[in-house]
């Protein structure tokens, strides 16, 4: 088993005060490193760990199949929220608020730089919120927003210069409260669904496939990805404006899927991730162990 004093050591400067390497909670913590250690080498002899194998069987006690679906769906839904619209099209979806190509390309650049700062609110806050919550709040953002966007994106084209009700002030105004919703939404999936769906698959796999775990993840976001970005360009040609109301109900779409299906895998050790999928249903809502923050909080170990 190799270097379980090592370990004991570890983990008593964690999680004893004062240092105690015979404290009954490192010796459990202990005790439940070297189990997992221990089936997970057996299933590594026994091939479990290959990418056919994985989504094939079901994966016993473990459910790996279930998991390998929650994570690809993950990425699914969080195409399907529409992130893909407003990035890879940005300056479509400016110039749909009557901006000039010029304007809708700087706006989209700003748009760019202020996503990459909301991601920190992520840092600060994903483990105190939990992944569930957070994933709620960045779907009810999200919707809303792109809603009102739709609404803002009609009344700037309905007052747009050429239109029969033409009003440029007015179509000014729709287009800055446009400019506005899409920077909202855009913050908002910084700071929720863009961390979320890449860190959980992170936590879901054992560790002898976590790594091909993560990548059946990013199987999941390409499938995402390229249907988003692909029927895009046609869905603003068909039906305009009508795309962020598509897509702001999208977000509501996703949230009973997270609520139904989505163990909170936040602030839980390594080895207990396992006991979040020991019941033969998928069904997660209302069992409040699995929807629950873990015992570890954040600040804990720096106590300790």
């Amino acid at each position: 088993m190799g270097r379980v004093d090592e370990a004991r050591r570890i983990l008593a400067r964690l999680r004893s005060t004062p240092y105690n390497e015979h404290d009954p909670e490192v010796n459990r913590e202990l005790q439940e490193i070297l189990a997992v250690a221990k089936l997970e080498r057996v299933r590594q002899a026994d091939g479990e760990d290959g990418f056919i194998r994985m989504i094939v069987t079901s994966g016993g006690k473990l459910h790996i199949r279930r998991r390998i679906i929650l994570v690809v769906w993950l990425q699914i839904l969080q195409e399907l929220a529409g992130i893909g619209v407003i990035t890879v099209y940005a300056p479509t979806v400016f110039r749909s608020g009557g901006f000039s190509d010029t304007l809708a390309r700087l706006l989209s650049g700003f748009n760019d730089v202020s996503y990459m700062f909301s991601v920190f609110i992520a840092v600060f806050l994903l483990d105190r919120t939990g992944r569930r919550k957070t994933l709620y709040w960045g779907n009810i953002v999200m919707g809303i927003s792109l809603l009102i966007a739709g609404v803002a994106a009609k009344y700037a084209l309905q007052y747009g210069a050429g239109s029969a009700t033409e009003d440029l002030a007015l179509a000014k105004r729709w287009g800055a409260a446009l400019a506005a919703m899409v920077f909202l939404y855009t913050a908002t999936f910084g700071a929720t669904w863009l961390s979320v769906p890449w860190l959980y698959p992170t936590e879901v796999f054992p560790l002898f496939i976590r790594a091909k775990g993560g990548s059946w993840s990013v199987f999941g976001w390409s499938i995402g990805n390229g249907i988003v970005t692909k029927i895009t360009p046609f869905l603003f040609t068909a039906i305009r404006y009508n795309t962020f109301f598509l897509f702001g109900a999208l977000n509501f779409f996703c949230m009973p899927f997270v609520w139904a299906f989505y163990p909170e895998t936040s602030c839980r050790s390594l080895e207990s991730i396992d006991e979040l999928f020991e019941s033969n249903s998928a069904f997660v809502a209302f069992d409040k162990r699995l929807t629950s923050i873990g015992r570890i909080r954040v600040g804990e170990e720096d106590d300790a």
